[in-house]
């Protein structure tokens, strides 16, 4: 607020910045915080009526001790070295956010066809269910129990239909997803705030290495001297 403060108070200087700029001034934290202090607000007073039952108060309880807890790792930022998994995430949102959108059709496709192919089965008897076998099947679980309920059903078609899944999503999409995530966070080991503190270190190293190199200089200097 004091930089904000500061700007506002120069014309000149306020009228060059662009919406980009002052966007960059106004941290994320600061939405997570005030959300936070709303639902410690309402935690509190529900907590304080003697009306509602137990399970409300917990949930409005665990929403304000998570929201807490997170609000606590903005205090990271100032250390980069503990901050890489929000810069990284950062970094590799839009990223992620762009390819998923471009998967969801062809997730959405594979659903739907097991829908239709294997509605006599639980684990496909509505999109729903067919949706968390399917994110189940992406990330490992499940895949031996499927597949022979697959079979069940529809035979051979039921395993190429798993084969063509698994396939696609674990060794193409989800690759794809952990490279745009890992090339975030090697930009993230490159952070500017890292850099400086690399700078000023090697400044204050060469700064001792000089020091003491003139200190030594005298010294030899004199040596000839008292020979």
């Amino acid at each position: 607020w004091v930089t904000i403060g500061r700007l506002r108070a120069s014309p000149q200087a306020w009228s060059t910045l662009t919406c980009g700029d002052v966007a960059s001034l106004f941290s994320p934290w600061w939405g997570i915080m005030l959300v936070m202090h709303l639902a410690q607000l309402r935690a509190s007073s529900v907590c304080m009526q003697p009306e509602p039952e137990i399970g409300k108060r917990f949930a409005c309880i665990g929403v304000s001790c998570f929201l807490t807890w997170l609000n606590i790792c903005q205090y990271f930022e100032s250390f980069p070295g503990f901050y890489y998994a929000f810069h990284t995430l950062y970094q590799s949102a839009w990223g992620v956010l762009r390819f998923i959108t471009s998967v969801v059709p062809v997730f959405l496709a594979f659903a739907l066809l097991g829908v239709c192919m294997f509605w006599q089965s639980p684990l496909f008897a509505t999109p729903e269910n067919a949706f968390c076998a399917l994110f189940s099947l992406m990330n490992g679980d499940m895949l031996h129990d499927t597949f022979m309920e697959v079979y069940s059903v529809a035979g051979f078609l039921g395993h190429l239909y798993i084969y063509m899944f698994l396939f696609l999503f674990i060794f193409v999409i989800l690759n794809t997803n952990l490279s745009i995530v890992t090339d975030a966070y090697e930009k993230t080991k490159s952070h500017p705030q890292r850099e400086s503190l690399r700078a000023q270190r090697q400044i204050a190293r060469a700064a001792s290495g000089q020091l003491r190199s003139g200190a030594s200089s005298p010294r030899e200097a004199r040596s000839p001297e008292l020979r």
